[in-house]
């Protein structure tokens, strides 16, 4: 899990800094966010 440091399981840990960055230029990635 410790070696998961920079994938799927980065975004999964930082949603929340990807939800604000989503709110900020979200239109290119809509279907990342999940939103």
């Amino acid at each position: 899990m410790a070696n998961h440091r920079g994938g799927s399981g980065n975004f999964a840990e930082d949603r929340e800094r990807a939800s604000e960055a989503g709110k900020k230029g979200g239109k290119s990635s809509h279907g990342k966010s999940g939103n």
